[in-house]
């Protein structure tokens, strides 16, 4: 039978759709007596889908007893279809999950228990630091194996700075070294320090872990921010654009910068934030890695993992056996390994980090976010495991006020009024 990525539709609608063209069972399907039929959930953009779509024809035609039902989702629709489909009883066999879903979902024991797995190496984690595995724990059991982290970090494009003749401090950057820095590379080269899309508060993360401000208390339910911190955040991101050296570009709507007209992308930008900005802008420069700047005391490297995968507890021993061999097959396989890549993240495994190294195909910056983070594995770090559902909705109160900020619309006390309002619902 001839399987499709349901692209577009809701996730209702394909689960119900592939337990329907399955011979139905108390829990599971199989389309044969022989043939074990899983379903696969995630969200991502079409570089996603479609990678994940070859590995799974790739795994059916290593396992010919296994096959898949493919179930991808966008971002915003992804938390809202899961929760309808598993409250009608069709939840995925298996599931990508981030930090928050993974609290909810083991809290309405829909996930299974995946310890046994590990420790009978059906899924293989002796690459995976014991402490980022330990934040798949949710309610004393290993609820989902680690896939990505995210980092705070700061790329650059050495050739711009040195067009620009910019040094990199000896002993990293503070906030007003970098805005200098972002300063003289827009006065001699006439490009902006940083492009951004706004959709990634990294650069706010650091501002506030170097003031000992968190956005959420230890529960990750109540606001813990004061407005103050905020305010400060955005005058500082309010002078880098009034100076011309943070600009932003999203969809496509590029937005004109005095009279030089629009930037495409971020590689525009001498600078970039965080995982998803360096790996962006290493697509087309020369990117190195270094510190975020840092005005305080607070020296911790912060690891934030980023997603999971996680199995269903309804499924009978022999499926959830078979699961746990595709995920193991998924985070070790170097084929699996090399078609991801960066995409979702840096790989939460250290036999993945390395491979990744060694592939030509890796841009700059991804080779230099993953040696960066081999140097700071060892070191003073932290893995960040709120399990705060509400990081769906910073990002988004995080855009819009800064997207407003830009524009002129309201000021940054306006902005951090906004930004909390919104975070605070």
């Amino acid at each position: 039978m001839k399987r499709r990525i349901y692209m577009l539709v809701s996730l209702i609608t394909a689960v119900t759709m592939a337990v329907a063209g399955c011979t139905k069972n108390k829990g599971y399907t199989t389309v044969s007596d022989t043939k074990t039929e899983l379903t696969i959930a995630w969200w991502g953009d079409e570089t996603r889908n479609q990678y994940t779509q070859e590995l799974l024809e790739l795994y059916e035609q290593l396992h010919p007893d296994i096959s898949f039902t493919p179930i991808p989702m966008l971002k915003e629709e992804y938390s809202e279809n899961l929760a309808k489909a598993t409250a009608m009883g069709e939840c995925p066999d298996i599931m990508q999950m981030d930090a928050s879903l993974l609290s909810v979902y083991e809290e309405n024991k829909t996930l299974a228990d995946l310890t046994g797995f590990v420790e009978s190496k059906t899924i293989y984690t002796d690459s995976l630091d014991p402490e980022l595995r330990n934040t798949g724990i949710r309610g004393g059991i290993l609820a989902g194996i680690p896939v990505s982290v995210s980092i705070p970090a700061l790329g650059y494009d050495r050739e711009i700075l040195k067009e620009a003749g910019v040094e990199i401090p000896a002993n990293g950057w503070d906030w007003d070294t970098f805005f200098q820095a972002c300063s003289k590379v827009k006065e001699q080269t006439g490009r902006p320090g940083l492009v951004s899309d706004f959709s990634d508060s990294t650069m706010l993360s650091c501002w506030l872990q170097q003031r000992n401000e968190t956005l959420f208390d230890e529960s990750g339910q109540e606001v813990n921010v004061t407005e103050d911190t905020l305010t400060a955040y955005f005058q500082y991101c309010s002078a880098l654009m009034e100076s011309e050296t943070l600009v932003s570009v999203w969809g496509e709507d590029i937005l004109p910068v005095s009279d030089q007209g629009g930037y495409e992308d971020a590689a525009a930008g001498a600078f970039s934030f965080g995982t998803k900005g360096i790996v962006e802008q290493g697509r087309t420069g020369d990117i190195e890695v270094t510190d975020p700047p840092s005005d305080g005391d607070d020296n911790r490297f912060i690891i934030r993992p980023e997603l999971f995968l996680s199995v269903s507890t309804s499924l009978p021993p022999e499926k959830q056996t078979a699961a746990a061999g595709f995920i193991n097959w998924f985070i070790n396989d170097p084929n699996a390994v090399r078609s991801a890549g960066t995409e979702r993240g840096i790989p939460a495994f250290l036999a993945a980090r390395s491979l990744l190294c060694e592939d030509e195909r890796m841009t700059s910056g991804e080779r230099s976010l993953l040696q960066f983070y081999g140097t700071k594995e060892t070191g003073k770090k932290e893995y960040e495991n709120i399990a705060s559902p509400h990081m769906e909705t910073v990002n988004r109160a995080y855009s819009h006020a800064m997207r407003r900020l830009f524009k002129g619309e309201i000021t940054p006390q306006e902005a951090a009024g906004e930004f909390l309002y919104q975070i605070d619902r």
